[in-house]
């Protein structure tokens, strides 16, 4: 797993492809459809990527929760909801 070696490079390449088209496909169905971008993930994440089942889910799980987060902290900061 030397980084200098071309195949390893060729390898992170398509990694961050993939990584890049799944996160793209968890936005675009999230918010046009209104699914949680959970139920696109992690079965991308385990078959497109071969995450095992504790990585995809709190791959995904970290994804939602900064959403959540940065959502939130909005409502309060313009006292739309309490939280």
């Amino acid at each position: 797993n030397d980084p200098t070696k071309p195949e390893f490079i060729k390898t992170r390449k398509n990694f961050d492809l993939k990584s890049f088209g799944i996160g793209f496909t968890m936005g675009a169905s999230g918010g046009m459809v209104g699914i949680g971008g959970g139920v696109i993930a992690v079965p991308l994440l385990t078959g497109v990527l071969k995450f095992t089942q504790h990585q995809a889910h709190g791959t995904s799980l970290a994804a939602v929760s900064s959403t959540a987060f940065v959502g939130a902290s909005t409502y309060y900061l313009y006292g739309d909801g309490a939280v």
